[in-house]
């Protein structure tokens, strides 16, 4: 799998999934109806609050991806690092679940957290979340997750792919200490 970044708007984005995600008790501010439309109508109805961690896989009718995969945020004030990392994790969690192959992401965290901070922990939640060990197993379980790009706006792309370079250092890192714990000592 391979973390990109990308300039732009994330309705734009030509992918199985959009991942987008919403604050605690905020109101749907997205520049892009498909998005807007499903997201408001599932909040209505209660089914969707942006509690952190939350998850909502909605089918927008008509878009360019075929799923949206709604994520909550919980609250903007509390906002950092780890809860980003989390709320990647959980929306790449759903992404797994049901088979997704490219996904594209909004930068969570971005306005209260720095951009290359944001993307090492979006970087960090989606590589560990998505991690298999497949040592002993005769049958051995791929991976079908091949793209998760993070969309930014202009001016944050450099800051974003340092963010998302040192968040899959430390990713791999973790996961080779994982692999070499799942491992026999001798």
């Amino acid at each position: 799998m391979k973390l990109v970044c990308k300039q732009g708007v994330l309705t734009e984005q030509q992918v199985d999934a959009w991942i987008y995600g919403v604050y605690e008790g905020a109101v749907p501010q997205v520049s892009g109806y498909p998005i807007d439309t499903a997201l408001r109508r599932v909040m209505e109805l209660g089914d969707f609050t942006g509690k952190l961690y939350e998850t909502k896989l909605l089918y927008p009718p008509v878009a360019a991806a075929k799923k949206l995969i709604v994520v909550g945020m919980g609250k903007q004030n509390e906002i950092d690092m780890e809860k980003v990392r989390g709320i990647a994790g959980s929306a790449i969690k759903v992404a797994l679940q049901n088979n997704v192959v490219t996904a594209a992401m909004s930068l969570f965290g971005e306005g209260q957290l720095c951009a290359k901070i944001a993307a090492q922990a979006i970087a960090e939640g989606v590589i560990l979340t998505a991690y298999i060990y497949n040592g002993f197993k005769s049958e051995k379980t791929e991976l079908k997750l091949d793209e998760v790009s993070v969309i930014t706006r202009p001016g944050n792309a450099a800051e974003v792919e340092i963010g998302l370079s040192k968040g899959t250092a430390m990713a791999a890192g973790t996961n080779l200490a994982r692999t070499l714990t799942a491992a026999p000592a001798n």
